[in-house]
C-alpha cells in the first residue's frame, strides 16, 4: 500500500471497509482474478491449460467472492517470477478476469496509481 496515491488508496480503504472488507494487494508474483458470472469461470478453466504452457509452475486458490453472489469467486493465481502492473492486468484480462474491473484497474494504472489491483476481503 505505501507508494499509493493516499486519496486513492484512503477511498478504496473506506469502500472496503462500507463493505465490511479490506482492501487486499498482490503480491509481486500474484494475479487477481475476478470471476463474476458462470461464463467468466468457463473462460478461466478453458484459459488455463494454455496459460500453463507459458506458466508451468503456475497454481491457483479459489475462494467464494465476498459479494455472496452464487457465480462470483475470487481467483488468487501465483506464479514463478515478478510482473509489474500493466502485465499484471493483461494476464488477469486473458485468464478472465471480469472486463470492467480489469478496465477499471488499467485505468487507474495510466492515471499514475501504482496499486491498481486490488480485491475486497470479508474482514476475519
Amino acid at each position: 500500500m505505501s507508494g499509493d496515491k493516499p486519496e486513492d488508496m484512503e477511498a478504496a480503504k473506506a469502500a472496503a471497509a462500507a463493505k465490511n472488507c479490506k482492501v487486499v494487494l498482490p503480491k509481486p508474483m500474484e494475479l487477481f482474478v475476478d470471476i463474476d458470472s458462470a461464463q467468466q469461470k468457463v473462460t478461466f478453466e478453458r484459459q488455463w491449460p494454455v496459460f500453463l504452457q507459458q506458466f508451468p509452475k503456475a497454481k491457483y486458490d479459489i475462494f467464494q467472492s465476498p459479494s455472496g453472489e452464487i457465480d462470483h469467486f475470487h481467483i488468487y493465481v501465483t506464479i514463478d517470477r515478478a510482473v509489474g502492473e500493466q502485465e499484471r492486468i493483461l494476464l488477469q484480462a486473458l485468464l478472465g478476469s471480469d472486463p470492467m474491473r480489469e478496465i477499471l484497474s488499467w485505468r487507474r494504472l495510466n492515471m499514475g496509481y501504482p496499486s491498481p489491483t486490488r480485491f475486497f476481503e470479508l474482514l476475519p
